[in-house]
C-alpha cells in the first residue's frame, strides 16, 4: 500500500501543475489518515530541505525550517529513502537535539514520513502529522461507550472505533457500530492499511447494515490491496440498545468478553471467518448476544492479553476476565483506564512491544 502511494505521487509530481498535484497528494492523505497538518519539503541545490507546501503549519516555521541529509525526522527519511513512523514524535528527535529551538517549534505528537521519489530518485518528503482521534461519544440512552489505543513505540496498526448509526422517524433509537481490529506487523505499513480498512468499514456500513455481505466485501478490498502474508483480524458488531440484542462478526480476531451481571458469567465469543485479506471471496457468519442490564462488553486486540512482564509471564485472558469482575461496577471510562493501569503496572519496567487497544460498552443497571 504504502509503495503504491509512492507511486501515485510520483505520477502526480510528473503532471503539468505540480505544485496543485500535490496540494491535492497532501489533502487526500490528511482525509484518509485524519491528520491535522501535513507539508511537502523538497531538496534544494545545496543538499537542504525546505517546506515548499504546507497546510496548518505557522508561517514561521514554513519559512525557516531547513534540514541537512539524515538531520530530524524528514532529513532521515530523504536519506534513506524509508518511510518512517513515529507515534511519539517529540521523544524522538532523530538528528536534533531536545534543545534545539527549530525543534521545538516543529513538535509532533506523531509523524508519518514518506519520501517523494521520481524515477528511483528521492527529492523529498512528504509529512502527515498529528493523527486525530475523532472518537465522537455516541449519546444513547442506557449506554456508556469508551475506548482507547495505545500504540507502542513502533507499532500504528490497531483499530478501534464506535458511532451511532443515522437517527430517523423509522428508528427511534439508532444502532451502536462497534469495531476493534488488529493488522498484522507494526510500523508504516500496518497503519496504513489500518486506516484504509476503516474507510473501508464506515463507507460500507453506510449502505448496508447486513454484517455477511459487508465483511465479504470488506475482505476483498482487503485482500486486493495489501502484501501477501499481511492481513488484518477484525470483530464488527451492532448493537440494537433497545432490545440488547449484539449481532457481530469476527474475522479471526481476539474474542470479545461478556460481563454477565446477574450471574458474574464471562461469556467469550467465537471467530465467525479467517482474518481479512488472507484469500478472497470468503464468507462470514453472523452472531447474536444479548445484552442485559449491568452487563459490561469488552473488545480488545492481543496487545492486552500478549503483554509480558518482566519475568516472561503473559498478562493473559485470565487475568482479564478477573479484570471485569472486579470493575464492571464502574464507568465505562473508569474499566478501560484501570485495565490499561493494571497492564502497564504488570509490564513495568519494561516497554510495551504491541498496541494496547480496547473499547468498553456498559448497560446501566436498571434503576
Amino acid at each position: 500500500m504504502l509503495k503504491g502511494l509512492e507511486r501515485v505521487t510520483s505520477l502526480l509530481v510528473d503532471a503539468r501543475s505540480w505544485r496543485g498535484a500535490l496540494e491535492r497528494v497532501g489533502a487526500v492523505l490528511t482525509d484518509v489518515l485524519h491528520a491535522e497538518r501535513w507539508s511537502i519539503m523538497l531538496k534544494t541545490e545545496l543538499d537542504v530541505i525546505r517546506i515548499s507546501l504546507a497546510k496548518g503549519l505557522p508561517q514561521q516555521v514554513i519559512r525557516e525550517t531547513q534540514l541537512k541529509l539524515g538531520e530530524g525526522i524528514a532529513g532521515r527519511v530523504l536519506q534513506t529513502g524509508e518511510a518512517l513512523l513515529l507515534t511519539n514524535a517529540p521523544e524522538t528527535r532523530l538528528g536534533r537535539p531536545s534543545h534545539d529551538p527549530q525543534s521545538e517549534r516543529y513538535r509532533n505528537r506523531s509523524a508519518l514520513s514518506v519520501p517523494l521519489s521520481i524515477h528511483g530518485q528521492v527529492l523529498g518528503v512528504i509529512n502527515i502529522n498529528d493523527r486525530r482521534d475523532d472518537l465522537t461519544k455516541p449519546q444513547l440512552v442506557g449506554l456508556e461507550v469508551a475506548g482507547r489505543s495505545e500504540p507502542c513505540a513502533s507499532a500504528g496498526g490497531d483499530y478501534i472505533d464506535y458511532f451511532e448509526g443515522t437517527r430517523s422517524q423509522d428508528l427511534e433509537v439508532p444502532p451502536l457500530f462497534l469495531a476493534c481490529g488488529d493488522v498484522s506487523g507494526h510500523g508504516v505499513g500496518a497503519a496504513v492499511i489500518m486506516a484504509m480498512g476503516r474507510a473501508f468499514l464506515r463507507a460500507l456500513l453506510r449502505q448496508s447494515q447486513d454484517l455477511a455481505s459487508v465483511m465479504y466485501e470488506m475482505n476483498n478490498l482487503i485482500e486486493a490491496d495489501t502484501p501477501t502474508g499481511q492481513f488484518m483480524t477484525l470483530f464488527v458488531g451492532i448493537l440494537d440498545a433497545r432490545a440488547g440484542l449484539l449481532r457481530f462478526v469476527s474475522a479471526g480476531h481476539d474474542p470479545a468478553l461478556l460481563f454477565r451481571a446477574r450471574n458474574h458469567e464471562i461469556i467469550e465469543t467465537c471467530s465467525t471467518g479467517l482474518p481479512l485479506g488472507m484469500f478472497e471471496h470468503q464468507h462470514y457468519s453472523v452472531s447474536e448476544l444479548w445484552l442485559e442490564p449491568g452487563d459490561v462488553l469488552l473488545l480488545s486486540t492481543d496487545g492486552i492479553a500478549e503483554a509480558t512482564s518482566i519475568h516472561g509471564d503473559f498478562y493473559g485472558r485470565e487475568r482479564l476476565k478477573q479484570d471485569l469482575r472486579e470493575l464492571h461496577q464502574l464507568s465505562a471510562d473508569e474499566i478501560v483506564s484501570a485495565i490499561e493501569q493494571r497492564v502497564l503496572a504488570f509490564t513495568r519496567p519494561r516497554a510495551i512491544t504491541d498496541d494496547l487497544s480496547l473499547i468498553v460498552t456498559r448497560v446501566l443497571p436498571s434503576a
